[in-house]
């Protein structure tokens, strides 16, 4: 289904998490990356990109289309780096200070 045939309760609405679920965010982040690795999200971004900018696709003749599709894909990249640094900031396990001795 096209995002325009979408029902207007879908506008800025997540679909695919439920309130609960977006509680536990942070386990879905765990699970993403412990699923893919950095270069294999560049990867298939960038495939994704290529296969929808040089296709014979109506939706990007125009050139402001792709000019949209390129700037989201930079966009998504960097969303895409921050939380992998914010993932990595979080799971790595806590070392507990040393007690003094005596």
């Amino acid at each position: 289904m096209l995002y325009h045939q979408l029902p207007p309760q879908f506008n800025n609405t997540p679909v695919r998490l439920s309130n609960k679920e977006a509680k536990l965010a942070g386990n879905f982040i765990q699970n993403f990356f412990g699923a893919y690795h950095l270069h294999e999200i560049r990867r298939s971004l960038a495939a994704l990109t290529e296969i929808a900018l040089t296709t014979n696709n109506t939706h990007f003749e125009d050139a402001k289309e792709r000019d949209s599709i390129l700037w989201f894909y930079y966009e998504l990249e960097i969303f895409i780096e921050a939380v992998w640094f914010h993932h990595q900031s979080t799971s790595k396990p806590k070392t507990k200070p040393k007690k003094k001795s005596k």
